[in-house]
Protein backbone atom coordinates (compact mmCIF):
# COMPACT_ATOMS: atom_id res chain seq x y z
CA UNK A 1 0.00 0.00 0.00
CA UNK A 2 1.56 3.58 -0.79
CA UNK A 3 2.52 5.62 1.93
CA UNK A 4 1.80 9.21 1.33
CA UNK A 5 3.19 11.82 3.92
CA UNK A 6 1.99 15.47 4.15
CA UNK A 7 4.22 18.39 4.99
CA UNK A 8 2.65 21.60 6.07
CA UNK A 9 5.33 24.30 5.33
CA UNK A 10 7.66 24.44 2.51
CA UNK A 11 10.83 26.06 4.16
CA UNK A 12 14.06 24.46 4.24
CA UNK A 13 12.64 22.36 7.21
CA UNK A 14 9.65 21.17 5.59
CA UNK A 15 11.54 20.15 2.67
CA UNK A 16 14.27 18.41 4.21
CA UNK A 17 11.99 16.61 5.87
CA UNK A 18 10.28 15.75 2.40
CA UNK A 19 13.18 14.69 1.27
CA UNK A 20 14.17 12.42 3.99
CA UNK A 21 10.57 10.49 3.80
CA UNK A 22 10.37 10.02 0.31
CA UNK A 23 13.63 8.43 0.13
CA UNK A 24 12.25 6.36 3.12
CA UNK A 25 9.04 5.34 0.51
CA UNK A 26 6.65 7.62 0.98
CA UNK A 27 4.66 10.02 -1.67
CA UNK A 28 4.89 13.33 -0.55
CA UNK A 29 3.27 16.04 -0.51
CA UNK A 30 3.92 19.24 0.33
CA UNK A 31 1.73 22.12 1.44
CA UNK A 32 2.92 26.06 1.66
CA UNK A 33 0.43 28.92 2.77
CA UNK A 34 2.30 31.72 1.56
CA UNK A 35 3.21 32.41 -2.88
CA UNK A 36 6.90 31.66 -2.06
CA UNK A 37 9.03 28.51 -1.63
CA UNK A 38 11.88 28.32 0.72
CA UNK A 39 10.53 30.41 4.01
CA UNK A 40 13.36 32.89 5.36
CA UNK A 41 15.98 30.43 3.17
CA UNK A 42 14.83 31.58 -0.65
CA UNK A 43 16.11 34.20 -3.34
CA UNK A 44 14.20 36.74 -4.85
CA UNK A 45 14.26 39.48 -7.40
CA UNK A 46 14.82 42.82 -5.71
CA UNK A 47 13.89 45.71 -7.98
CA UNK A 48 15.61 48.40 -6.03
CA UNK A 49 19.15 46.42 -6.80
CA UNK A 50 18.10 45.00 -9.64
CA UNK A 51 20.01 41.84 -8.47
CA UNK A 52 18.02 38.72 -7.83
CA UNK A 53 19.17 38.74 -4.06
CA UNK A 54 19.07 35.98 -0.75
CA UNK A 55 16.54 36.49 1.93
CA UNK A 56 19.24 37.49 4.60
CA UNK A 57 23.13 36.42 5.23
CA UNK A 58 23.50 32.60 5.39
CA UNK A 59 26.58 31.13 5.67
CA UNK A 60 27.33 27.49 6.20
CA UNK A 61 30.15 26.13 8.24
CA UNK A 62 31.58 22.49 6.63
CA UNK A 63 30.59 21.23 9.85
CA UNK A 64 27.12 21.54 9.37
CA UNK A 65 26.81 17.92 7.72
CA UNK A 66 23.31 18.01 7.82
CA UNK A 67 23.20 20.21 5.11
CA UNK A 68 25.55 18.93 3.18
CA UNK A 69 23.95 15.79 3.30
CA UNK A 70 20.26 16.78 1.80
CA UNK A 71 22.67 19.10 -0.63
CA UNK A 72 23.87 15.66 -1.99
CA UNK A 73 20.73 13.99 -2.14
CA UNK A 74 18.89 16.51 -4.22
CA UNK A 75 21.93 16.83 -6.31
CA UNK A 76 23.39 20.48 -5.35
CA UNK A 77 26.44 20.12 -3.12
CA UNK A 78 28.81 21.47 -6.04
CA UNK A 79 26.42 24.65 -5.26
CA UNK A 80 27.74 25.37 -2.17
CA UNK A 81 31.10 26.54 -2.61
CA UNK A 82 34.01 28.28 -0.39
CA UNK A 83 37.68 28.48 0.23
CA UNK A 84 39.65 25.50 0.87
CA UNK A 85 41.16 26.99 4.39
CA UNK A 86 39.19 28.22 7.44
CA UNK A 87 39.76 31.83 6.90
CA UNK A 88 37.66 34.87 8.57
CA UNK A 89 39.08 38.49 7.95
CA UNK A 90 37.44 41.40 10.68
CA UNK A 91 37.48 44.68 10.85
CA UNK A 92 36.92 47.00 14.01
CA UNK A 93 34.58 49.78 12.69
CA UNK A 94 35.06 51.49 16.26
CA UNK A 95 39.10 51.52 15.96
CA UNK A 96 39.95 50.46 12.12
CA UNK A 97 41.98 47.62 13.63
CA UNK A 98 41.89 44.90 11.45
CA UNK A 99 43.09 40.93 11.60
CA UNK A 100 43.04 37.60 10.03
CA UNK A 101 41.65 34.42 12.36
CA UNK A 102 43.16 31.74 10.56
CA UNK A 103 41.98 28.01 11.87
CA UNK A 104 43.60 26.72 9.43
CA UNK A 105 42.37 23.24 8.18
CA UNK A 106 43.00 20.71 10.27
CA UNK A 107 41.02 18.68 12.78
CA UNK A 108 42.53 20.06 15.90
CA UNK A 109 41.99 23.36 17.45
CA UNK A 110 46.11 24.48 17.09
CA UNK A 111 45.38 27.82 16.50
CA UNK A 112 44.30 28.88 19.85
CA UNK A 113 48.30 28.31 20.05
CA UNK A 114 49.59 30.36 17.59
CA UNK A 115 49.38 34.50 18.76
CA UNK A 116 49.62 35.46 14.82
CA UNK A 117 46.64 33.25 14.45
CA UNK A 118 44.14 33.79 16.94
CA UNK A 119 42.45 36.95 17.56
CA UNK A 120 44.53 39.92 18.20
CA UNK A 121 45.53 40.68 22.35
CA UNK A 122 44.23 37.46 23.42
CA UNK A 123 46.00 34.39 25.61
CA UNK A 124 45.62 31.10 26.07
CA UNK A 125 43.86 31.40 29.33
CA UNK A 126 41.06 33.15 27.18
CA UNK A 127 40.21 30.47 25.14
CA UNK A 128 40.16 27.92 28.30
CA UNK A 129 38.15 30.68 30.01
CA UNK A 130 35.29 29.25 27.64
CA UNK A 131 35.43 25.23 28.72
CA UNK A 132 32.60 25.63 31.03
CA UNK A 133 30.37 26.44 28.00
CA UNK A 134 31.05 23.33 25.97
CA UNK A 135 29.48 20.60 28.50
CA UNK A 136 26.69 23.41 29.95
CA UNK A 137 22.88 22.17 29.62
CA UNK A 138 20.17 23.38 28.46
CA UNK A 139 18.51 24.72 31.28
CA UNK A 140 21.47 27.59 31.50
CA UNK A 141 22.09 30.58 29.74
CA UNK A 142 25.35 32.06 28.57
CA UNK A 143 25.36 34.73 30.85
CA UNK A 144 25.03 32.13 33.65
CA UNK A 145 28.14 30.17 32.32
CA UNK A 146 30.90 32.29 30.52
CA UNK A 147 31.63 36.28 31.25
CA UNK A 148 30.12 38.21 28.41
CA UNK A 149 32.94 40.69 28.27
CA UNK A 150 36.67 40.80 27.24
CA UNK A 151 38.44 41.21 24.14
CA UNK A 152 37.70 37.51 23.20
CA UNK A 153 34.23 37.95 23.96
CA UNK A 154 33.90 41.25 22.16
CA UNK A 155 35.99 40.00 18.55
CA UNK A 156 35.10 36.40 18.06
CA UNK A 157 32.39 34.92 20.91
CA UNK A 158 29.68 37.33 20.60
CA UNK A 159 29.48 38.10 17.03
CA UNK A 160 29.66 33.73 16.47
CA UNK A 161 27.26 33.57 18.60
CA UNK A 162 24.71 36.35 17.62
CA UNK A 163 24.95 34.95 14.12
CA UNK A 164 24.39 31.57 15.21
CA UNK A 165 21.23 32.08 17.85
CA UNK A 166 19.76 35.19 16.59
CA UNK A 167 19.39 36.84 19.86
CA UNK A 168 21.90 38.81 22.31
CA UNK A 169 24.37 35.93 23.43
CA UNK A 170 23.88 36.35 27.22
CA UNK A 171 20.61 35.31 26.68
CA UNK A 172 21.00 32.52 24.63
CA UNK A 173 21.13 28.77 25.47
CA UNK A 174 24.40 27.75 26.70
CA UNK A 175 23.61 24.40 25.71
CA UNK A 176 23.13 25.15 21.83
CA UNK A 177 26.48 27.62 22.17
CA UNK A 178 28.12 24.71 23.64
CA UNK A 179 27.14 22.41 21.01
CA UNK A 180 28.03 25.22 18.22
CA UNK A 181 31.76 25.92 19.50
CA UNK A 182 32.19 21.69 19.83
CA UNK A 183 31.08 21.34 16.32
CA UNK A 184 33.10 24.02 14.96
CA UNK A 185 36.20 25.88 16.57
CA UNK A 186 37.23 22.93 18.71
CA UNK A 187 36.67 20.62 15.76
CA UNK A 188 39.56 22.54 14.05
CA UNK A 189 39.53 24.61 10.60
CA UNK A 190 38.35 21.38 8.86
CA UNK A 191 34.70 21.94 10.37
CA UNK A 192 35.03 25.88 9.95
CA UNK A 193 35.00 26.26 5.92
CA UNK A 194 32.92 29.21 5.30
CA UNK A 195 29.99 28.00 2.42
CA UNK A 196 27.81 30.09 0.18
CA UNK A 197 25.13 29.18 -2.08
CA UNK A 198 26.99 29.93 -5.74
CA UNK A 199 23.67 29.53 -7.17
CA UNK A 200 21.82 31.56 -4.49
CA UNK A 201 19.90 29.51 -1.90
CA UNK A 202 16.47 28.85 -4.33
CA UNK A 203 18.87 27.51 -6.53
CA UNK A 204 20.80 25.17 -4.65
CA UNK A 205 19.09 24.31 -1.73
CA UNK A 206 15.33 24.78 -2.60
CA UNK A 207 14.34 24.46 -5.93
CA UNK A 208 16.26 21.14 -6.75
CA UNK A 209 14.33 19.96 -3.59
CA UNK A 210 11.24 20.74 -5.82
CA UNK A 211 12.38 18.51 -8.78
CA UNK A 212 13.76 16.08 -6.45
CA UNK A 213 10.16 15.48 -4.48
CA UNK A 214 8.06 15.73 -7.77
CA UNK A 215 10.39 13.22 -9.19
CA UNK A 216 9.32 10.80 -6.74
CA UNK A 217 5.79 11.07 -7.78
CA UNK A 218 5.21 14.05 -4.67
CA UNK A 219 3.83 17.49 -5.48
CA UNK A 220 4.90 20.61 -3.45
CA UNK A 221 2.02 23.73 -4.16
CA UNK A 222 1.38 27.07 -2.84
CA UNK A 223 -1.08 29.63 -1.85
CA UNK A 224 -2.58 26.23 0.31
CA UNK A 225 -3.08 27.56 3.88
CA UNK A 226 -3.82 24.77 6.52
CA UNK A 227 -6.78 26.06 8.61
CA UNK A 228 -7.59 23.02 10.90
CA UNK A 229 -6.67 18.72 11.35
CA UNK A 230 -9.31 16.77 11.85
CA UNK A 231 -8.80 14.25 14.24
CA UNK A 232 -9.93 10.98 16.37
CA UNK A 233 -8.93 8.15 18.09
CA UNK A 234 -5.45 9.89 18.93
CA UNK A 235 -4.49 10.37 15.10
CA UNK A 236 -5.32 13.08 12.43
CA UNK A 237 -7.62 12.15 10.45
CA UNK A 238 -7.84 14.53 7.57
CA UNK A 239 -6.53 18.33 6.81
CA UNK A 240 -8.92 21.20 6.26
CA UNK A 241 -7.48 23.92 3.73
CA UNK A 242 -9.15 27.10 2.53
CA UNK A 243 -11.86 27.12 0.43
CA UNK A 244 -13.08 24.12 2.22
CA UNK A 245 -11.18 21.62 0.59
CA UNK A 246 -10.60 18.66 2.95
CA UNK A 247 -7.88 15.99 2.46
CA UNK A 248 -8.32 12.48 4.46
CA UNK A 249 -5.90 10.74 5.22
CA UNK A 250 -5.70 6.52 5.11
CA UNK A 251 -4.28 5.00 9.05
CA UNK A 252 -0.52 4.71 7.54
CA UNK A 253 -0.14 8.54 6.28
CA UNK A 254 1.57 10.93 8.08
CA UNK A 255 1.59 14.39 8.48
CA UNK A 256 4.86 17.00 9.63
CA UNK A 257 4.06 20.04 10.91
CA UNK A 258 7.07 22.25 9.59
CA UNK A 259 5.82 25.73 10.62
CA UNK A 260 6.72 28.81 13.25
CA UNK A 261 5.58 28.25 16.52
CA UNK A 262 2.76 30.72 16.82
CA UNK A 263 0.62 29.16 13.96
CA UNK A 264 1.85 25.06 15.10
CA UNK A 265 0.21 26.03 18.61
CA UNK A 266 -2.86 27.14 16.78
CA UNK A 267 -3.18 24.38 14.68
CA UNK A 268 -2.70 21.65 17.64
CA UNK A 269 -4.16 22.63 20.86
CA UNK A 270 -2.22 21.94 23.95
CA UNK A 271 1.02 22.25 22.21
CA UNK A 272 3.80 24.38 23.67
CA UNK A 273 6.29 26.81 22.35
CA UNK A 274 8.31 29.67 22.36
CA UNK A 275 6.28 33.04 22.72
CA UNK A 276 8.74 35.20 22.85
CA UNK A 277 10.87 36.47 19.33
CA UNK A 278 14.09 38.46 18.06
CA UNK A 279 13.14 40.33 15.18
CA UNK A 280 15.55 40.19 12.17
CA UNK A 281 16.25 43.16 9.97
CA UNK A 282 18.20 42.54 7.12
CA UNK A 283 19.27 45.55 4.36
CA UNK A 284 20.59 44.61 1.23
CA UNK A 285 22.34 47.13 -0.97
CA UNK A 286 24.19 46.91 -4.37
CA UNK A 287 27.97 47.94 -4.74
CA UNK A 288 30.51 48.01 -6.95
CA UNK A 289 33.81 46.49 -5.11
CA UNK A 290 37.21 48.87 -5.71
CA UNK A 291 39.74 47.35 -7.64
CA UNK A 292 41.63 44.52 -6.00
Amino acid sequence: MNKIAHIIGAGISGLSAGVRLANAGYTVHVHEATQQLGGRCRSYYDAATDLVIDNGNHLLLSANHHVLAYARVIGSEAGLVGPKDAQFAFVDIRTGQRWLLDLGSGRLPLWVFDESRRVPDTTLGDYLALSPLIWAGTAKTIGDTIPCKGTLYDRLVQPLLLAALNCDPPEGSAGLAGAIVRETLLAGGQACRPLIARDGLSGVLIDPAVKFLEGKGGSVRIGRELRSLDQAAGRVTGLRFGGDETVALGPDDVVVLAVPPRPAMALLPGLTGPTKFRAIVNAHFRITPPKG
